[in-house]
């Protein structure tokens, strides 16, 4: 903790401040960030319009209490959609995730792209009018969904989003960070820093069937031809929700 990592050369992690860590095995799990030497490709259709992750905090609010509750909420549009759900302290968590070319079209703002959505979606519109915009948005670029790899180093363990990263529409990320972290451990403990790359081909078979089906249930919530049809058939049919949330759950073990 406290100490950057920027580089891994074969059993070695070279930090910021110049020092070496070495260890005959190396867990990686640096998150949705790109980690230097490790590049991830997204699939031909993103390279050209790449998906960006916007993060928004909303502050305590009785209006949050009253129109979000308890429940998770889905906002889809064109390019692009946005999850909220409340925190412990009563704050709001509002993700989105939307391709550059609709961040391009409110002149490369994040906050002029919400206001936009606010005033498009009359229902998002009210969440953020509990919004204090001096708390700024965070931003992380080229986020490639739908990407996972077989391949790795021996004693390099691959972990969370540098293992595959599922659109969080219909996936959920900690379950892979705890489910690869969970099958890495066992995978050392058995066979040592050697069964890492058994371990890497394994987990990303694991992925293949949950990855593809929440590609599928994004691109149709991203899309304005597909969204409506997607929405219809979860109210018309509430238990689809939960079984689509199931078949797209990485378990641990």
């Amino acid at each position: 903790r406290g100490i950057h990592a920027s580089t891994i050369e074969g059993d070695s992690v070279q930090t910021r401040d110049g020092a070496t860590l070495a260890a005959p095995a190396i867990f990686l799990a640096a998150g949705k960030h790109g980690f230097r030497g490790f590049p991830r490709e997204p699939a031909a259709w993103q390279r050209g319009d790449p998906v960006l992750g916007l993060r928004l905090r909303l502050p305590a609010h009785p209006a949050l209490d009253r129109l979000v509750g308890d429940a998770v909420e889905l906002h889809l549009f064109d390019r692009g959609y946005a999850g909220l759900v409340r925190q412990e302290d009563g704050s709001g968590n509002l993700c989105l995730a939307v391709h550059k070319s609709r961040l391009d079209e409110a002149g490369g703002e994040p906050v002029a792209l919400l206001g936009a959505l606010g005033d498009q979606f009359p229902f998002l519109g009210e969440r953020l009018a509990a919004a204090d915009w001096t708390r700024g948005v965070d931003a992380i670029g080229h986020v490639p969904y739908g990407w996972r790899t077989a391949d790795t180093a021996p004693g390099l363990f691959r972990l969370g989003d540098q293992a595959g990263v599922i659109p969080s529409l219909a996936g959920e990320g900690m379950g892979i960070a705890l489910a690869s972290a969970d099958a890495a451990v066992a995978a050392w403990r058995d066979g040592g820093a050697g069964a890492a790359p058994a371990f890497q081909r394994r987990f990303a078979q694991r992925m293949a069937r949950p990855l593809g089906l929440a590609n599928l249930v994004w691109r149709a919530g991203e899309s304005p031809i597909t969204a409506g049809i997607l929405t219809t058939a979860a109210s018309l049919f509430p238990p689809l929700v939960r079984m689509v949330s199931e078949a797209t759950r990485i378990r641990g073990g």
